[in-house]
């Protein structure tokens, strides 16, 4: 166990390194699990697998039960195997390399378990919990850098679930003459969420010496692509990402260089995946954000869920070092089995024939199960 562990990023290099030595992947306790893996196991792949597919299991434990907050316990059960049986997910958990992914989920989703703690307290914040909750997202940020988009997450929960706000009521709440002192103590939480988060931005880009990671267009052959086909191809990878969580069909292990064509012209027909995406999340979002019934929050958060995560990985702020990686899919996928999970009991619970419904979400996570394990022999 060498202290100067914390001076690497995951595949040894230091961060400071220029050029291309670093990717500037500064993930201090995914190395140190792997630290503590060789410890016990050496180059013997066993147990490096065999951890991660406790923190799978952990992992979906967690989210089943978070998903019980928004929807009842069968159908969160629903969710909970959706997700542990996704087969986008085996690129994750069967590769070593996804460790990060599975550890900074796991404190990804203790961090939220937390701050609910926090923002439910009655009737002021516990900031015990909410003190847990800091120490989390600071451990799913040193885990992988995606961590830190719980803080959006939490922000969510406690606008839209908490003080159940609404479009109609934000006029009132900006003006003041909604403001309580329940308000109050959701400002002074959201606040130090995003204080703590400030920090840890400034520490990560001092450890990575103010420098961003170097990308070929080899890695990305987008970011390197001019306007229009820019903007329309990374645009359309975000439908593409969705596409693989609804279908994981089509599958792949690695998609870097020509493996996705650019989209050059605006009459491309794949545009209209791009409009066909964004019109039915942006409905759903619309809707939801201007009704007051029991089945917004669950439709909002499962959109938290799903897109806060998959923000830094979508190139639409800043380029990426790849097209697409499935196993960045992982923590955004919560949102979208809560969503799925939440789609299948509104139409269970209005079908006369109850058996059928549970058929075909049986079907589905045995698909989902068989696909995963054909994967691991790819």
């Amino acid at each position: 166990m060498r202290p100067c562990l914390i001076a690497y990023d995951a595949p040894e290099k230091k961060v400071k390194d220029e050029e291309e030595q670093s990717h500037k992947s500064y993930r201090p306790l995914c190395v140190l699990t792997y630290r503590i893996n060789y410890y016990f196991h050496k180059l013997q792949p066993y147990g490096y697998h065999l951890t991660n597919v406790i923190m799978h299991a952990i992992v979906s434990s967690l989210y089943m039960r978070i998903c019980n907050m928004f929807v009842p316990s069968s159908t969160a059960f629903v969710a909970g195997l959706l997700f542990a049986t996704h087969p986008v997910h085996t690129e994750a958990v069967t590769g070593v390399v996804g460790r990060a992914e599975i550890l900074s989920s796991l404190f990804f989703l203790l961090a939220f378990l937390c701050y609910t703690n926090a923002a439910t307290a009655v009737p002021n914040t516990d900031w015990t919990s909410m003190s847990w909750c800091l120490l989390f997202v600071g451990m799913a940020t040193f885990s992988k850098e995606q961590g830190i988009t719980v803080v959006g997450v939490c922000c969510a929960f406690e606008i839209f679930v908490v003080h159940r706000l609404r479009f109609p009521e934000l006029p009132n709440v900006l003006m003041g003459s909604k403001y309580t002192s329940r308000l109050r103590e959701a400002g002074l939480r959201m606040a130090a969420l995003v204080a703590f988060s400030l920090f840890l931005l400034l520490l990560r880009i001092s450890v990575m010496g103010s420098q961003l990671p170097v990308f070929t267009k080899f890695d990305n052959p987008a970011a390197a692509a001019g306007t229009p086909a820019r903007q329309l191809t990374m645009h359309y990878l975000v439908a593409l990402n969705s596409w693989l969580l609804i279908f994981p069909c089509d599958l792949c292990c690695d998609w870097t260089m020509a493996t996705v064509a650019l989209v050059t012209s605006f009459l491309d027909p794949r545009n209209m995946a791009t409009l066909g995406f964004y019109a039915v999340f942006g409905t759903l979002l619309w809707t939801s954000l201007w009704e007051y019934e029991a089945r917004s929050k669950t439709i909002l958060m499962s959109a938290a869920f799903l897109a806060f995560p998959f923000l830094p990985a979508s190139n639409l702020f800043f380029p990426v070092g790849f097209v697409i990686a499935e196993r960045v899919l992982y923590t955004p996928s919560m949102g979208f089995c809560l969503l799925v999970s939440y789609g299948w009991s509104v139409l269970h619970n209005r079908i006369k024939l109850k058996s059928l419904s549970w058929c075909f979400i049986v079907l589905v996570i045995f698909i989902f199960a068989s696909k995963t394990i054909r994967r691991n022999f790819d």
